[in-house]
């Protein structure tokens, strides 16, 4: 049902057709009344008293004076004014159904800044997981597996042929986020050989989980690594259920340092003490856990009288074993230090004391020794070069294990 015009509304209205001219006023009121009337019959929602009277404005009449108009007053004076009957308010013109239902245009994975690419890259290749190289024999063939799961090996793979520009994005999210593990020694030198290589400055950390065999290349291809932060040992995975797994750890260490001790040196040097990190995991892959409970479940079936670990003692022992290692490495890279800079720090000072006779000599004008003085100064100072790196290595600080 149509509204009608409110006597307020009908006041305010007399009030502002009183501020223009009788002539105006009277042509105005018509026309409002034609325009009230059809718009009753056409759309009742629309008439004076359904107009929010918000929408009212205070404006400023011919006169200067400022007087309230309402707007479809507004709208019609300003026909008036023109002497325009044909200039008439369009509707606005709303969509169709296709054009209002039709989807927007997708964003170009491309087309996103390069913080956002990288970061749904690593969520597609895995960033963070652990990838694994497994092979028994140096012309045995092996693929890498996905701690996450092998289809993110296949979600790297398919990225790298997407573009030289998201290439190198992929082998960075896989690469320096995740550690390359490798089962036994030798496969590390199978991988490099066999295409590894060409990543090797994306390759950040690198965990050593057997130590069955050994030899000089493999410490070559890890001092190779331009960008290595981080090199692991894992614990045992193979122990009888009733051997102590935490004293199966600590001869490992031992065999470990036997064999590696020249590598951490070099690692330590090459990177200085915080830029590389040394550590052993007796936990790593879950071989502690694994064998507690394998002693757990033979312990409830009467098979054994070892009694297993709970869950936080194996999490402190670890803990434990990861000091060991950590003060182990400390105290022999001190050590081998000292060894190695005791005899250049003795050779130098005898150099001194040799100088500083000769130049008495040459006080005391004996006999000419300028050249034989220059002669030994320089090797000194040859000594010297040696020895400045080596304590400024030794005052390095060392990162916590």
């Amino acid at each position: 049902m149509a509204s009608k015009v409110s006597p307020k509304e009908n006041r305010m209205f007399s009030k502002g057709i009183s501020a223009t001219t009788p002539s105006a006023a009277a042509n105005v009121t018509s026309m409002l009344d034609a325009e009230i009337k059809d718009r009753q019959d056409t759309d009742p929602k629309e008439t004076l008293g359904d107009v929010d009277m918000e929408d009212a404005s205070y404006v400023e009449g011919r006169s200067g004076n400022g007087s309230w108009m309402h707007p479809l007053v507004r709208k019609h004076s300003s026909l008036k004014d023109s002497g325009n009957d044909d200039d008439k308010v369009e509707p606005r013109k709303q969509p169709s159904g296709s054009e209002a239902l039709k989807p927007a245009k997708p964003t170009e994975l491309l087309n996103l800044p390069l913080e956002m690419i990288r970061k749904i890259t690593e969520y597609a290749v895995g960033a963070g997981g652990d990838i694994t190289f497994r092979a028994y024999g140096y012309h045995d063939t092996f693929a890498p597996q996905h701690s996450f799961g092998d289809e993110y090996i296949s979600s790297y793979k398919s990225l790298r042929l997407v573009n030289k520009y998201l290439s190198p994005v992929a082998d960075e999210s896989f690469f320096q986020y995740s550690s390359l593990q490798v089962a036994q020694i030798q496969t590390l030198d199978m991988a490099l050989d066999r295409g590894l290589r060409q990543f090797d400055s994306n390759i950040r950390h690198v965990v050593l989980a057997d130590l069955r065999l050994q030899h000089r290349k493999v410490m070559e291809n890890l001092i190779s690594l331009p960008n290595l932060r981080r090199l692991s040992f894992h614990g045992c995975r193979w122990v009888a259920r009733d051997t102590d797994y935490a004293q199966v750890c600590t001869n490992r260490q031992h065999a470990i340092f036997t064999v590696y001790i020249p590598l951490f040196i070099e690692l330590r040097r090459k990177f200085g003490k915080s830029g590389i990190r040394i550590d052993f995991d007796a936990d790593g892959n879950g071989y502690f856990t694994a064998h507690e409970e394998a002693v757990r479940q033979a312990h409830l079936q009467g098979k054994s009288n070892v009694l297993p670990l709970a869950a936080m003692a194996i999490k402190d022992k670890t803990e434990e074993l990861r000091k060991a290692f950590f003060e182990t490495l400390i105290a022999k890279d001190k050590e081998i230090m000292e060894a190695e800079l005791a005899p250049l720090l003795a050779e130098v000072e005898s150099l001194n004391d040799l100088i500083t006779a000769l130049k008495v000599l040459v006080a005391d004008e004996h006999e000419n020794v300028d050249e034989e003085i220059a002669r030994l100064q320089g090797k000194a100072d040859g000594i010297n070069e040696r020895i400045a790196p080596l304590k400024a290595y030794m005052e390095q600080g060392e990162t916590r294990y």
